[in-house]
This record gives structure tokens, sequence and C-alpha cells, in this order.
């Protein structure tokens, strides 16, 4: 509602602009015979009888419609204008083509008004008695276009100054321009001279003017001459106004856009010519660069906090930077001891490897002493079963039992000292389980320690976050193997334990047949007894001897066992060792890259710097320019 109230007040003209619009169509003819009495051509009742002809006032009324529809015509183009119905272009080419009209028109008029008086005078309804019969068409030819361009002249220059400087908010182009300067000034300047020589001619062509002598004409001439100066006067000053009022607007902004004072209000172009087109450019590019000023005022200070960030950031990044460099330096020197520290795991393993194959050769070297035993010990029984048969070979038979006897004590006891050996040796290996849970423990901690920087070195840490969560998988491998060893060891220590003391009970049997033996060789009388008794025993021994064969059989089965995850802890740790070589030359390129991450931040810094200060130069020289 508001814009259509605005629309409806520019689109409202000045009713002086309709009236010197009229003027220009009538005032040739309202003004026709006033002039005409002045100038001695025909008096008050002699035109008054033209005038009042029906051809006179059907051309009046003509004329008068004229003047209203070019009234109707200005005020719809500019009111289409503002109502949006045609463009600024269409309303330019259209006012182009109403100006030059408005010009035309009116001299047509006048020479129509001229040929009407002359027509009626030519077919004797009227008379001009000043030219005594002579024909007057000639004379009031050139009065008629001399009134024209004296009167309808100076209406139209008022009228087009009003118009234009009532438009002066719709903007044109250079061919939209009604007329150049050049052409107003040289169409004004040659309409006044030509009316002044109108009049002249007009004046001395008339015969009764003649015949009144010189002093009549010096004076007829002097009063238009002094009329023609005024009215030539009142012209030119409109034209050099309206050109003086756009030099001055376009004074104003040229200096106040050379004091770079931007704020200045825009110009009116009053004047559509070339230079309301110059004060319409100049209101641009004044528009159009204090705009531009504005953005790079704006950007340059949003640029230049935003620098003051960039170098808060910048310092901020670096010392997180440094301390992660010092915590890469920091997990290097751990890794550095993990290297020594799987290192010497290896070895460890590598020992327990060894002593492991050892203790495989004792088992075996046991299970081997374990079947001699118990063959000896079945072909005992065989012999204790066979000496009631053969009680008449007792002496050599008891001498073979003694050595048997002797000879079993002597393997008893080597199986007792290997049981002893291996059970101490399975102890070694207990605390070498123990020493790989520990350093499996150790490992998985350095990988969460490890993952907790990477996780605060953030993206520069991903890379090192998977090496660590490997590290850590085979540490819990590490750990499982481990344990799994130190379940295998812990049976077969409590197996070995089984085994010497089974051992130690034959020992005991075989130290009973030896003292029996010995008692037999010294009271045959009892050998029945005693073989009987040892025959009972001999059969606790076999079982006893199973029970150790199947013992050791589950011993050497373990140790297989042991020997196998001892192969795949060395492969592991060989593993792990070539992994954690691959992680220290890892950390020393993070360590190298980040050194490069500092440098790099120390330049950008140093280059934020310098763009600041070059910023801070353009604010300072955008700073003397006023944009609002």
């Amino acid at each position: 509602m508001k814009d259509q109230k605005e629309k409806k007040a520019k689109a409202k003209l000045s009713p002086i602009i309709y009236i010197t619009l009229t003027l220009v169509y009538l005032s040739p003819i309202l003004l026709f015979q006033f002039m005409g009495i002045l100038a001695g051509l025909f008096t008050y009742d002699e035109y008054n009888a033209v005038s009042k002809k029906p051809l006179s006032l059907l051309y009046f009324l003509f004329m008068v419609i004229s003047a209203v529809l070019a009234c109707l015509r200005v005020r719809n183009l500019v009111t289409s204008f503002y109502e949006g119905k045609i463009t600024q272009n269409k309303l330019g080419k259209q006012l182009k083509i109403f100006c030059k009209f408005n010009i035309l028109a009116p001299i047509s008029a006048g020479m129509i008004q001229g040929a009407i008086s002359c027509f009626f005078v030519s077919t004797g309804k009227a008379e001009f008695s000043a030219f005594k019969g002579e024909s007057p068409y000639v004379a009031i030819m050139f009065f008629a276009l001399a009134v024209v361009f004296n009167f309808a002249l100076l209406f139209y220059v008022i009228n087009i100054r009003l118009f234009e400087t009532r438009i002066n908010d719709i903007p044109f182009k250079s061919d939209e321009i009604s007329m150049s300067l050049v052409e107003r000034n040289f169409l004004t300047v040659l309409f006044a001279v030509l009316g002044v020589l109108g009049y002249l001619l007009a004046i001395i062509m008339v015969p009764r003017n003649l015949e009144q002598g010189v002093k009549f004409l010096s004076r007829k001439v002097a009063l238009y001459g002094v009329y023609s100066l005024a009215y030539f006067a009142v012209i030119m000053y409109v034209l050099v106004s309206d050109v003086k009022h756009c030099v001055a607007s376009i004074g104003k902004i040229a200096s106040a856009l050379a004091l770079k004072n931007y704020s200045v209000g825009d110009e009116k172009p009053n004047n559509r010519s070339e230079l309301g087109v110059i004060i319409q450019d100049m209101n641009q590019m004044k528009a159009a660069t204090a705009s531009i000023l504005y953005e790079i005022d704006l950007s340059t200070k949003a640029t230049s906090d935003q620098s003051d960030d960039l170098v808060e950031n910048m310092g901020v990044t670096k010392n997180n930077v440094d301390s992660i460099t010092q915590a890469i330096v920091n997990i290097k020197d751990r890794i550095d001891k993990q290297v020594s520290g799987v290192e010497e795991s290896n070895n460890s393993t590598a020992r327990i490897m060894s002593n492991i194959n050892q203790l495989n050769s004792a088992i075996a070297e046991q299970a081997s002493g374990v079947t001699q035993s118990s063959a000896a010990v079945e072909e005992m029984v065989a012999n204790i079963r066979s000496v009631t048969d053969i009680l008449e070979k007792n002496s050599v038979a008891v001498n073979k039992l003694a050595d048997a006897a002797e000879q079993g004590k002597m393997q008893v006891s080597a199986a007792v000292g290997t049981a002893e050996d291996v059970y101490k040796e399975s102890e070694g290996i207990l605390e070498a389980a123990a020493i790989i849970q520990t350093i499996s423990s150790r490992t998985n901690l350095l990988a969460m320690n490890a993952a907790i920087e990477s996780a605060h070195a953030g993206e520069s840490g991903k890379g090192f976050a998977v090496v660590a969560d490997e590290i850590r998988k085979l540490a819990e491998q590490s750990g499982t193997q481990s344990k799994a060893i130190g379940e295998n060891l812990t049976n077969l220590s409590e197996s070995i334990s089984r085994i010497s003391s089974d051992i130690r009970q034959v020992q005991n049997a075989f130290d009973n047949i030896y003292n029996l033996s010995q008692t037999v060789k010294q009271q045959e009388d009892v050998i029945s007894h005693a073989m009987e008794e040892q025959s009972s025993g001999n059969q606790q021994v076999l079982e006893a001897m199973r029970a150790i064969s199947n013992s050791t059989q589950e011993v050497q089965n373990g140790s297989t066992e042991m020997m196998d995850g001892g192969s795949r802890i060395v492969r592991e740790m060989q593993n792990l060792k070539t992994i954690t070589e691959e992680i220290n030359g890892n950390m020393s390129q993070i360590e190298d890259y980040s050194t490069q991450i500092s440098s790099a931040i120390t330049i950008t810094t140093e280059s934020t710097h310098n763009t600041k200060e070059s910023l801070e130069r353009v604010i300072e020289g955008i700073s003397e320019f006023k944009l609002k």
C-alpha cells in the first residue's frame, strides 16, 4: 500500500507542466493578433474578422484538442512507467519522439495560422489595409514563424526544463536523450535569431510602415529589438542555468570524490542531455566504488581479525606440535627400551628353547631307561616264578639276581637324578614363562600408553594408533601363550614330582631286592618265603614301572608341545622385534614430519604477521575514504 502511494505521488506531475505544454501549442495562436497589431500588419477589427471565421475557430479547437492530447500523453507515459507497465528504455524512446513532436507541431501550427489568414485575405473574405492591396502572404508567413519561434520556443524551453526536473529520478541512456546540448543551444539560438529576423522582415515588408518613414520604422525595429534581446537573454539564461546546474552537480560529486568522500548523496540530472548522462554515470561510479571500498574495508577488517585468530591458532598449533614432538621423542625412547627388552626376551626365549630341547632329550633318555627298567622287572618276575622250579640253580640265579638288582639300583638312581634334573629345569622354564608373561604385560601397558598418546596426537597419530593396537594384540597373544606354557610346565613339574616319588619307591624296592639277594645267599632256608614276598613286591614294581612309563610318555608329549609353543614364541618374538623396529622407524619419520610442520607453522606465522601489517596499511588507507 505504501509503495502504491509513493508511485502515485511520483506519477503526479505539477500543473505548471501541463500549462506550459498547452502554451507551446496555443501561444502562437493567442498572441498572433496582439503581436501583428504591434507590428502594423493589421488592425484589431481586421484580424477579429478573420478569427471569428468558422475555419479559424475550428482550427483553434483542433489546437486545443492537440494540446490536451499532448498533456494526456505525457501523463500516461510517466504514470505507466511508475506503475511498471513500460520499461525505462521504452519511456526514454517515447519521450524522445514526444519532445521532437512538440517542436514540429507548433511550427506547423504557426504556418497553418498564417496560411489561414492569407487564405481569407486572398479570397476577399478579409482585408489587411496596411498592405494596400498587395499580397500579404510572405510577410504573414514570416511573421507567423517569428511568433512561433519567440513564444512557442520560450514556453517549450520552460516546459522541458520543468518536466525534466520533475522526472530526474528516472534513469536514461545516451540514446534516450531528447536533444543533445549542441542541438539544444543551436536550435534555440537559431529559432531566436529567426524570430527576430522574421519580425524585422515582416515589419519592413508592410507598405504602410514604409510610407511612415524611417523614424517610424526605427521605433518599431527598436521596440522589437529590445523585446528580442530580452527574450534571447531569457532563453540563454535558461539554457546556461541548466548547463550550470549540471556542471555544479558534476563538480560537487567530483570534489567529494577528490576528498575521498563517498558518502555524498546522488545528484539528480535535471537535464536529459549528455551532462545528465555524466551525472548518472558519476553517481553509479560513486556508488559502485563506495560499495567496492566498503566491501574491501569489511573484508580487510575481517581478514585482519582472522589474521589475529590465525596467529593465535598458529601459536597454539605450534605448542601442540611441540608437545606432540616431545611425546614422540618420549615414545621413541620407550620403543628403544622396548627393542632392548624384546631383544632380551628373544635371547631368553632362545635359552628357554635350548633348555626345552635338553629337557626333551632327557625325557627321551628317561623313557628309554624306564623301558629298560620295565623289561628288567618283567624278566626278574619271570626269574622269580621260575625260582621255585629251579631251586637247585639257586646260587647261580641269586648271583644273577644280585647283579640285576645292582644294575637296577644304578639305573633307578640315574632315573632319580634325571627326574630331579628335569624337575629343576622345569622350575627354570616356569621362571622363563613368568618372565615372558611379565614382558607381555609390559608390552600391553606400553601399547595402551602409545594408543593414548596417538589419541592425543589426533589425525597425525592415527597410523601410530594402528601399530599400537597390533602391539597390544601381540602382547595379549604372548601373554596367552606364556600362561599356556606356564600351565603345561606346572603339569609337567607335578608329573616329574610323581615320577621322582615313584622312582624313589622303585629305588627302595631295588634296595630290598639287593638285601634279599644277599640274605638268600646266606639263608637259603628262607628262600621260598622270600621269593613269595619278592614276587608280590615285583608285581607292585611292575605296576609302578608301567605307571612311570605312562607318565614319561605324557611328559614327552608335553615336552613336544612345549617345543612347538616355544618355537611359536620365538617366531612371535622375532615378529615383535621386526614390528618394533618398524615402529621405531615410523616414529623417526613422524618426528621429522613434526619438525617440518613446526617449521612450516613458524613460516606461516611470519607470513600472517606480514599479511596483517599489509592489511593494517590497507585499512588505514580505506579509513581516509568516507563511505557512509
